[in-house]
């Protein structure tokens, strides 16, 4: 239990670095991150279709806050029905918090998105709300929902479909030019820096928090 706290929290701490110094580069807006990504953009801008644009559009929906919001909410319902209101709360928390600090982020460091956007967008630019809901979703389905699978064929198909459908939407929101890359990555660290602080806590407090006895500890 030990060894897997300390792998959680160096996860965190790194994550979290990782998005603090980029974010300050964000901030003082760096030659070195606006050439990249720059490079990247163009790279990219020369994939793009109207069909590739109406595909990407549709699968952006997938990763927007009010569909990964809904989705969780379902989980968190079931979870709650199943009286595992130890996965319930960490899920509703995990989303809830990376929202919070991803608007946070937004406010504070207020950078503008790309122009020549091929979808309307409001808001600042970085960190990417999408790509955050999306990250944070996936890393809980690892946590809390692969490991109740029995069935391995299962477990493999569902890994599968979460780590595709992440990397599509991440690519989805550069294509569409919403964000620049550097918000995707920024967005990337600080949901899997959340999530493994956050699964820190409740490794060290959870039991304390929720009785054994009646609540199922689904990371056990």
């Amino acid at each position: 239990m030990e060894n897997r706290q300390n792998k959680w929290l160096v996860s965190g701490i790194i994550g979290l670095l990782l998005f603090i110094g980029l974010a300050i580069s964000v901030s003082i807006q760096s030659n070195w991150l606006i050439a990249i990504d720059f490079k990247l953009q163009t790279l990219i801008s020369s994939l793009v279709s109207p069909s590739l644009t109406k595909f990407f559009s549709l699968i952006s929906i997938t990763g927007s806050p009010v569909f990964v919001i809904g989705a969780a909410a379902c989980l968190i319902l079931f979870f709650t029905y199943r009286r595992d209101i130890y996965s319930a709360s960490f899920l509703g928390l995990a989303l809830i918090g990376g929202d919070a600090l991803a608007f946070i982020a937004k406010e504070v460091i207020q950078r503008p998105r790309p122009t020549q956007r091929l979808v309307a967008e409001s808001g600042f630019s970085f960190p990417s709300g999408h790509v955050i809901g999306s990250t944070i979703l996936v890393i809980m389905i690892f946590i809390i929902i692969i490991p109740k699978i029995k069935s391995q064929n299962l477990k493999l198909i569902t890994e599968s479909l979460a780590i595709i459908w992440l990397i599509i939407i991440i690519f989805s929101r550069v294509y569409l030019r919403a964000h620049f890359p550097s918000d995707i990555v920024g967005a990337l660290t600080l949901g899997v820096s959340w999530v493994s602080l956050l699964q820190v806590v409740y490794l060290n407090h959870g039991p304390l928090l929720l009785s054994k006895k009646r609540f199922i500890h689904s990371n056990k």
